[in-house]
């Protein structure tokens, strides 16, 4: 890898051996479909990719199985161009500005194929591109930037297909796509590989609850009985509150207040607003190790606190009875729980666990809490294993991100020449 010299372009410096076009220039736009999830199938002729595919599955490239996709039938997909390798899909929708350069490039897709509804299908015109290059392109810094500066919408996001045409390529030399896109890919290959392992474990997770919680499979030396509990028998639930917004004194202090925006993981143990200590005397403080639970819009979301916090009113807090059961064991339970929890749900516009419902709701627990503490130690141990993968994967994509701001800016080239 050497430094590299900048020339000066109408959208900024580029290496000075790199060309700049445009996708009016270098792509033609293909027909797509606008079917519906509905006006899909699990089997069919034609797989079908739609935009949602594109958000939460596949950027940058996409290598898959037919599997893994929704299918319509050839009547359906009569009228539609049939993606075909180098081919760049691209989304015209997105929730946020984060999403609206996602795309996939295709590459080794083994059945028909076409794209599908908010989505803009791109076949190259020239032979500027590389396959395995193409699908980096509106990731490129300079072509992103143009992309969110050209964004429209209020609700979702996105460029048209006019707009697309007007934004510049910078285009590197062949040579250097080439390696850009292997070195790129390697690192995807990585990330692929981790998130593999994290599902594999997740689901043995899933197995090992279960048989754990549903005492179906026993650790050996525990022979005590099951008993059925509701939530009030474990010990005391609170239902949080919110201190008045508008004195400003009460806020912005030392101490924690978890909403559902703190949900991202098992623990909480830091909080995105925070209270004063005048404040607290709004709220209904807990300890540390309370379960945390979400009746209110976002039900079901699950959490143990780890340390002295008050929680808003959507959220129904369990202070356990440690003499008798143990908070790890009882968080496992209600996640394993959670569509009958969710079943209780008001069917209103904003769905609701009311805090008798939630104080009704029963457990199945082992009356020795050493068992209770066994089977929590067992998945614990399980989401240390996933937690430490998903870091690595976090990593890796970190690293990628880094590698991308180098490499597509040409700031570091993987050539042996100047310029």
């Amino acid at each position: 890898m050497i430094e590299t010299r900048f020339k000066d372009t109408e959208i900024g410096k580029i290496p000075e051996k790199w060309g700049v076009s445009s996708f009016g220039e270098q792509f033609k736009k293909l027909n797509a479909a606008s079917y519906t999830w509905k006006e899909t199938s699990k089997e069919g002729d034609c797989a079908y990719l739609h935009y949602g595919e594109i958000h939460t599955k596949y950027h940058d490239h996409l290598n898959l199985k037919s599997s893994d996709l929704p299918y319509i039938s050839c009547s359906q997909a009569r009228n539609f161009t049939k993606l075909q390798n180098g081919d760049l899909v691209m989304l015209n929708a997105s929730e946020d500005y984060e999403g609206v350069n996602d795309c996939v490039e295709i590459e080794n897709c083994d059945k028909d194929l076409v794209a599908g509804q908010h989505t803009i299908p791109l076949r190259p015109t020239k032979d500027k591109f590389e396959k395995g290059f193409i699908g980096y392109i509106p990731s490129i810094p300079i072509v992103r930037n143009q992309i969110v500066e050209n964004a429209v919408g209020t609700k979702v996001y996105g460029v048209t297909n006019e707009m697309l045409k007007a934004i510049f390529i910078p285009i590197p030399t062949k040579v250097e796509q080439r390696r850009i896109a292997t070195a790129l890919s390697n690192v995807d290959a990585l990330i692929a590989a981790v998130e593999k392992k994290i599902e594999k474990k997740k689901l043995i997770k899933q197995g090992a609850m279960q048989q754990l919680l549903t005492g179906k499979k026993r650790l050996n030396g525990y022979k005590g009985e099951w008993v059925e509990k509701k939530i009030s028998e474990l010990g005391q639930v609170v239902t949080g509150s919110t201190p008045p917004r508008n004195n400003r004194d009460l806020w912005n202090g030392d101490f924690c207040w978890v909403s559902a925006q703190d949900f991202k993981g098992k623990y909480i143990d830091k909080t995105v607003e925070r209270i004063s200590a005048e404040g607290k005397h709004y709220c209904r403080f807990l300890p540390s190790n309370s379960i945390l639970v979400t009746c209110i819009a976002s039900i079901g979301l699950n959490a143990i606190s780890k340390v002295p916090c008050a929680t808003n009113q959507q959220i129904n807090s369990i202070i356990c009875n440690l003499d008798k059961y143990e908070p790890e064991f009882i968080y496992y339970q209600i996640c394993n729980k959670d569509k009958e929890l969710k079943s209780l749900a008001a069917q209103t516009a904003v769905p609701i666990i009311s805090k008798g419902q939630f104080e009704n709701f029963t457990l199945n627990i082992p009356s020795d809490p050493s068992e209770q503490r066994a089977i929590a130690s067992i998945l614990s141990n399980m989401d240390s294993e996933i937690t430490a993968l998903e870091r690595k994967r976090d990593k890796l994509k970190e690293l990628k991100q880094g590698m991308m701001q180098q490499l597509l800016t040409g700031k570091i080239r993987l050539v042996r020449c100047s310029g």
